[in-house]
């Protein structure tokens, strides 16, 4: 039960860094174009 939570909190901090790296890039992106 612990291993699954620990992979479950991994899985979540990649998600959390995906979406970050990826609004970022949007706002440069936005940025570059206007």
């Amino acid at each position: 039960m612990l291993f699954v939570n620990s992979i479950m909190q991994r899985c979540s901090l990649a998600n959390f860094w995906l979406v970050h790296s990826t609004l970022i890039f949007l706002a440069i992106l936005i940025s570059l174009i206007l």
